[in-house]
């Protein structure tokens, strides 16, 4: 095997300071594969051993590059030349002028170039004479200090400062206090829980929606311990008022018949002769007498209590409670079965028919019924009309 001889580069490179040792190819028992009819001689294991290729001081000849300092001692297949800081070239990059204009000044103080010594040139002032500021006041410039108009609005020159009142935090409280109202039902005194039923049904004859804040089971109990109170104990009223009463029924009967005559009342001579301070007496309640007031009282507000939770129930959701849920009518059916003063039999009949729905109309024919079959005859007449106002 003949062997390549040596190529001296360091001669071309030694412009630019480079050394360059060649380059040391070896190549460790390559195998070849020998067809069988080939005449060239094969060890006895059959493999070729392969050459040892030794490259020194190859030549390295100059490149085609731009700047002529670069030297290409490889020709890689990426790139044309290894670049560096070195032997990049530079581009210069034009810069195009921008067009200067001249700044229009006006300048306070010049220097005399008279002289021809520039360091001992004296710089001349121009003193510029500035007048005073005119300051005129707003009172000087309108003949209404108190008051200056722009295009029909009127300013105020001097705000009277309002002092800052201070309110003191107050208790929001609901349309209806419940406490209050359970409170008012469960007192001892007869005229409070009266006034507080009146007070219940005057609001739901204004507004049907402002009976619904006292829909509450809180109200339904007390309203029917109302209603279930024994007087039998308490202190019935005297001989002397039940009297008096009598005879204040008679002389109204007769006053009636006078109006029904066309007759002047004034002129109408009167069976009994009763003075302001006898219908005083005659007009006090005796306590059993407010128990029983305040019942026929507690019938009409589950009355309107109830119908208004039916209404509202029906509106929202378009059901119908069940006559049988709705809260107090079992207080009131049971007055008509057990309760003996009639007036409060004829009230529990007139809540019925205040409550009455024609979904209600089978259940309550039913009861009218059996209520008409009573022994006083107040009460039944009262029962057969209901019925009768159903249908």
């Amino acid at each position: 095997m003949s062997v390549l001889s040596a190529i001296d580069v360091n001669s071309s490179v030694k412009n630019i300071g480079a050394n360059y040792n060649a380059v040391k190819i070896k190549v460790n028992e390559p195998k070849v594969f020998i067809p069988e009819n080939s005449n060239r001689s094969i060890n006895d294991n059959n493999t070729y051993n392969g050459v040892s290729i030794e490259i020194d001081k190859p030549v390295v000849e100059n490149s085609s590059h731009s700047n002529p300092v670069h030297r290409c001692c490889y020709d890689y297949p990426c790139a044309s030349c290894a670049v560096n800081s070195q032997f990049a070239p530079i581009h210069p990059v034009s810069v195009p002028k921008l067009p200067v204009y001249s700044v229009a000044y006006q300048a306070t103080a010049f220097i005399d170039t008279d002289n021809e010594n520039l360091e001992n040139a004296v710089v001349a002032t121009d003193v510029v004479d500035v007048p005073e500021p005119n300051v005129v006041s707003v009172e000087e410039q309108i003949e209404n200090p108190e008051e200056l108009s722009f295009k029909g609005l009127n300013f105020k020159s001097e705000q009277v400062k309002q002092p800052i009142e201070i309110v003191p935090p107050v208790d929001i409280k609901p349309d209806v206090d419940i406490p209050t109202v359970v409170a008012n039902l469960s007192s001892s005194n007869f005229d409070v829980q009266a006034k507080q039923m009146e007070e219940i049904a005057r609001a739901s004859m204004e507004d049907v929606q402002k009976a619904v804040p006292y829909i509450v089971t809180e109200v339904f109990t007390e309203l029917i311990n109302i209603l279930q109170k024994d007087s039998s104990d308490l202190t019935p009223p005297s001989e002397r008022q039940i009297e008096l009463r009598k005879k204040i029924i008679i002389n109204e009967i007769v006053k009636e018949r006078a109006r029904e005559n066309n007759a002047n009342v004034e002129d109408v001579e009167l069976p009994y002769n009763i003075s302001e301070e006898e219908v005083k007496e005659a007009s006090n309640l005796a306590s059993m007498e407010q128990a029983e007031r305040n019942k026929e009282y507690a019938l009409y507000s589950i009355a309107i209590l109830s119908k208004a939770y039916t209404d509202e129930v029906h509106r929202h959701t378009g059901n119908v409670v069940p006559l049988t849920e709705l809260p107090g009518i079992s207080a009131i059916v049971d007055v008509l079965k057990t309760n003996s003063n009639p007036e409060i039999k004829i009230s529990a009949i007139d809540a019925l028919r205040y409550i009455y729905r024609p979904e209600y109309k089978d259940e309550l024919v039913t009861l009218m019924n059996i209520v008409a079959k009573d022994q006083n005859p107040y009460i039944s007449s009262n029962a057969v009309l209901a019925r009768e106002s159903f249908n």
